[in-house]
């Protein structure tokens, strides 16, 4: 049985070197998340930073009718300080607008009131998570093809079911890491 497109696979794979091992992929990828909230959360101190100064210096704009001593306001005051208000309220709404428009532009990307809270999204998580243990299975599928790299590829698969316990790819790591077991004994 001679299939053209199984040896073509076969000369593929022989003509690549073999995959380097991940020591640690889910270290690595908590990593990366965690780089990733960090700036989302500079990012945030830095608009509400600038929301904030935008305020001080609004109201701070116009107090030349404020007399430093007095307390009472004049009717000029309290509609010039409502005129201040509605101006104050626009400008947020603006920027608050802006910023649904700028996250709608990212995809992917959480609602803002949820990152600010630090919830996560539990099943990108495990998305991420199970792609990570597939292409570690699928790095040991390559080494077990041949006999001289069995013992690297049961590295592999215990790595998976250690590291990956709750993945879909665990219980095809320990049927694989069985089936390797079984081959070097008979």
């Amino acid at each position: 049985m001679n299939d053209p497109i199984h040896d073509l696979l076969c000369e593929a794979d022989a003509s690549v070197a073999p995959p380097r091992r991940i020591e640690d992929l889910a270290d690595a990828a908590r990593r990366t998340a965690g780089a990733r909230q960090r700036i989302r959360s500079v990012s945030g101190a830095v608009v509400v930073l600038l929301l904030g100064a935008s305020l001080v210096f609004v109201s701070f704009k116009d107090r030349r009718g404020v007399v430093a001593d007095s307390h009472a306001m004049t009717p000029q005051q309290i509609e010039q300080a409502r005129r201040d208000l509605a101006e104050l309220d626009q400008q947020a709404q603006y920027h608050e607008r802006l910023a649904q428009r700028i996250a709608a532009r990212e995809p992917g990307r959480r609602p803002a009131a949820r990152e600010r809270a630090g919830w996560i999204d539990a099943s990108r998580v495990r998305r991420d998570l199970d792609e990570a243990a597939f292409s570690i299975v699928y790095q040991g599928d390559r080494l077990a093809r041949q006999p001289d790299l069995a013992t690297p590829a049961a590295d592999l698969y215990r790595q998976v079911i250690a590291d990956f316990p709750g993945s879909s790819w665990a219980p095809v790591a320990r049927e694989r890491l069985a089936r390797l077991n079984e081959r070097k004994e008979g």
